[in-house]
């Protein structure tokens, strides 16, 4: 399918192939430890250090780690400044 097509929304891969998000049963989707990086403007090592902390819960899917919006946001309410 093309990227107009409806559908979970695609991600587009550096090499230019495009790239399903991750779809869960309730319609979120979820991000990579990467993407979150790259939103938050830090180093990926601070993300997986994160979650080997127990500190961002995350999914264990393969190889990789998949973060729900949820965690997401409690993980960076928890970093707020008070």
């Amino acid at each position: 399918r093309d990227a107009s097509s409806p559908g979970p929304p695609l991600l587009t891969h550096p090499n230019g192939s495009i790239l399903r998000r991750m779809e869960l049963p309730n319609n979120e989707s979820s991000i990579t430890p990467r993407e979150l990086a790259l939103e938050l403007r830090c180093r990926r090592m601070r993300i997986y250090d994160a979650i080997r902390s127990g500190a961002l819960p995350a999914l264990r899917i393969g190889n990789g780690y998949r973060i729900l919006p949820q965690d997401r946001n409690d993980w960076l309410e928890s970093l707020r400044v008070k």
